[in-house]
C-alpha cells in the first residue's frame, strides 16, 4: 500500500497513473504498482534540478494522458529476454502543459518493464532532464533500539500488560 508523503520527492510528486490491471479490464500492465516502484527507486538514486512528470497508462485509452507528460508510458506487451510475453511500455517524450504545452512523441516501443525499463528511464532523466546521481550518504547510521539508549521514564511506555 503506497504511503502518502507531505513532501514527496521529484518523481513521486510528478507521477500520474490510470487504475491499471488492478481495476480495469482493458489495461495491459500494473500501472500503480510499477509507478510506485519506479518512482521510489529513481527518487532514491537521483537528484533533480527540475520537476519531471511521468504519466503511466495501461492501454490506448490513455486515461492518465501520457501525451502531456514529460515522459509518457503506455502499457503493451512484448517478449522479454527469455522470449515470454511480458508487461511492456511504449515510451513517449516531450509532452507538456500550460506555457510549455506539447504532445509527446514516440521515443521507443515495447520496452519490457522488468527487463529494461529502469535503464531506459535512467538514461532519459539524465540526458533530457539533467538528473545527477545522489552523493553517497556518509553520515553515521542511526542508533538502533538495541543500542544503549537510556530507559524511558514514561509510565505509558513502561506499562506492563497486567497494569491495564
Amino acid at each position: 500500500m503506497p504511503q502518502w508523503k507531505l513532501s514527496p520527492a521529484t518523481i513521486s510528486k510528478g507521477t500520474v497513473t490510470c487504475t491499471g490491471t488492478q481495476f480495469c479490464g482493458q489495461a495491459k500492465i500494473n500501472t500503480k504498482g510499477s509507478a510506485q516502484d519506479f518512482a521510489d527507486r529513481l527518487d532514491a538514486k537521483f537528484d533533480f534540478a527540475n520537476d519531471v512528470r511521468i504519466h503511466w497508462t495501461g492501454c490506448p485509452n490513455t486515461c492518465s494522458q501520457i501525451q502531456v507528460g514529460d515522459i509518457g508510458l503506455i502499457g503493451t506487451t512484448a517478449k522479454d529476454k527469455a522470449g515470454k510475453p511480458s508487461e511492456a511500455v511504449d515510451i513517449y517524450l516531450g509532452g507538456g502543459i500550460g506555457q510549455t504545452a506539447a504532445i509527446g512523441t514516440l521515443h521507443k516501443k515495447g520496452v519490457v518493464v522488468h527487463d529494461a525499463l529502469m535503464e531506459e528511464l535512467e538514461a532519459i532523466i539524465i540526458d533530457k532532464f539533467g538528473a545527477t546521481l545522489k552523493a553517497p550518504d556518509t553520515r553515521s547510521p542511526p542508533r538502533s533500539a538495541t543500542d544503549t539508549a537510556p530507559p524511558s521514564s514514561s509510565y505509558a511506555q513502561n506499562k506492563k500488560p497486567w497494569d491495564l
